[in-house]
């Protein structure tokens, strides 16, 4: 619905019922406000309703037959109709789950926000949904080293030290 999408902050309200059953405004990507600001220019602006996603006829999609558009838009044959030579074998909204997760990982965030954003309670859920290729890994431990080897190689700012004090027990402060 229009009033669930927040283009100043790049965000779409999450409503009940849904996958974790907790309602929250969740970020979305740069691609998808370019097209979010295409599909509102095209939007009839006299309709009764405040759905974005209509039929031809104006009227909003049931659930179902929100998913079969989409499907057929974007697979080669649904129903056993063929409809997109070049598009995908089958998809799943729910999978969108898993690539945002993913995605997340490969950017860098950390747990903390994926769990935020996917609305995982817990890590073990979230990690179920991501997953961490190679180059994810390496990197991750590339970057891990860089910065064990730049801890190691500072020159310690501290001028004081533990045998300082005990060797010189009049440095000790005052017991009360």
């Amino acid at each position: 619905r229009l009033s669930d999408i927040d283009v100043k902050k790049q965000r779409l309200f999450v409503r009940l019922p849904n996958k974790t059953m907790v309602e929250a405004w969740v970020p979305f990507h740069d691609k998808t406000l370019m097209f979010l600001k295409i599909r509102l220019s095209e939007r009839d602006s006299k309709l009764s309703h405040d759905f974005l996603l209509c039929s031809d006829r104006g009227t909003p999609f049931s659930t179902s037959r929100l998913r079969d558009t989409i499907t057929r838009v974007l697979c080669k044959e649904t129903h056993k109709h063929k409809y997109n030579d070049e598009g995908l074998d089958s998809f799943s909204t729910h999978r969108l789950r898993h690539l945002m997760a993913s995605r997340l990982v490969a950017g860098g965030a950390n747990a903390a926000a994926i769990m935020s954003i996917g609305r995982w309670a817990s890590f073990s859920a979230m990690q179920g949904y991501s997953q961490v290729d190679d180059a994810v890994k390496s990197r991750g431990y590339t970057e891990a080293m860089v910065k064990a080897r730049q801890n190691r190689e500072k020159p310690t700012t501290t001028t004081a030290s533990f045998r300082k004090f005990v060797n010189s027990p009049s440095l000790l402060p005052k017991a009360s």
